[in-house]
């Protein structure tokens, strides 16, 4: 099956609903702004609040990047590492996470050759 005819085959079942996964994020978030998100050690975010951290984030990198440009971080799978995930597509970049497990001066030396534009200073 070629691409094409999958994608619509996708559509056709309700699978692609013609949203990016922001307005999805977006729309859920409001649907059960409420309700908790996310749990994490003694910390627990509703929906309303990943919400806000992710546009908080998003602002910031927008203007440290352009669409289409690679955001790196390395996170534990803390909440955070969410909200960053989400932010950098909210920003119309791509993720680019490295696991705790890598040495930090490592990441360092990998992030450029992901083409990583947006990076933490100093490490």
């Amino acid at each position: 099956m070629l691409p094409t005819e999958l994608a619509e085959g996708y559509r056709r079942a309700g699978y692609w609903r013609g949203e990016t996964l922001v307005d999805r994020f977006d729309a859920t978030c409001a649907e059960h702004a409420a309700r908790t998100a996310l749990l994490d050690g003694e910390a627990q975010l509703r929906f309303e609040q990943v919400a806000e951290c992710v546009e908080r984030v998003a602002q910031w990198f927008a203007t440290m990047t352009d669409p289409g440009d690679i955001v790196a971080w390395q996170l534990p799978n803390w909440w955070e590492a969410v909200v960053v995930h989400h932010a950098a597509i909210a920003a119309g970049c791509a993720g680019s996470m490295t696991d705790t497990v890598v040495p930090p001066l490592f990441a360092t030396y990998t992030w450029p050759s992901v083409g990583s534009t947006a990076t933490p200073k100093g490490w």
